[in-house]
């Protein structure tokens, strides 16, 4: 008889309140629902943390007011962000689940910021940055 698969890592952040860690639990559950590696969950959930500066809000805007959500869609050029936290984390994790399965790790996470780059060293050591955040 084959061992019982075990559970996926939860990954907490660092000195946050209960209502983020809450956050950052369902778009982790979220992702694993998607087929994510541990691995894969845990570069997007950086991906997250460095975009939406750690906040998790679904309304924080960047880039000028043209990038907003958790992900930071870039509303300029009509990709747009869904309502709430679940849509959201929904829309990331079906974005990166087909960028990962379509390209390395490090390159997926370019395509998030740059759809026409095979890698980018700034912005990957952004994200990179954000890991140790979470244990």
């Amino acid at each position: 008889m084959a061992a019982p698969n075990p559970a996926p890592k939860i990954f907490v952040k660092k000195n946050i309140g209960a209502d983020v860690q809450a956050k950052i639990e369902q778009l982790q559950n979220i992702c694993y629902s998607k087929g994510m590696t541990e691995e894969q969950v845990l570069y997007t959930l950086a991906l997250v943390d460095h975009e939406s500066a750690g906040t998790y809000s679904t309304t924080i805007k960047g880039d000028k007011g043209c990038s907003v959500g958790i992900a930071q869609w870039n509303k300029c050029v009509g990709r747009i962000a869904g309502k709430d936290f679940e849509a959201q984390s929904h829309q990331i994790c079906d974005e990166m689940k087909a960028k990962y399965d379509k390209w390395a790790l490090l390159t997926a996470i370019t395509k998030h910021n740059c759809p026409r780059c095979t890698y980018r060293a700034v912005y990957v050591n952004k994200i990179l940055s954000a890991i140790p955040n979470f244990n």
